[in-house]
């Protein structure tokens, strides 16, 4: 999800190549129009808090279901 998240915040700013997501780049390209630079480091931030979190062995579906709700309160 972070791989994803990264390609569109590169399509944002006007990045054409370099892409991990190839094959997903009409989503990107969509997404990209969605979110703003700020909506998608906070998306990348929270991603990041649960890497960390699962790291430290927290349980699995409880580390998803907090990323998912944060995410759903940030901005686009």
């Amino acid at each position: 999800m972070e791989g994803y998240i990264r390609d569109v915040m590169a399509v944002r700013v006007g990045a054409t190549s370099g892409l991990q997501n190839t094959d997903r780049a009409a989503d990107v390209a969509a997404d990209a129009g969605r979110f703003s630079p700020q909506g998608l480091r906070a998306r990348l931030r929270a991603l990041g808090r649960t890497r960390r979190a699962l790291a430290a062995n927290a349980s699995s579906r409880l580390a998803l279901e907090v990323a998912l709700a944060t995410m759903r309160t940030l901005p686009r």
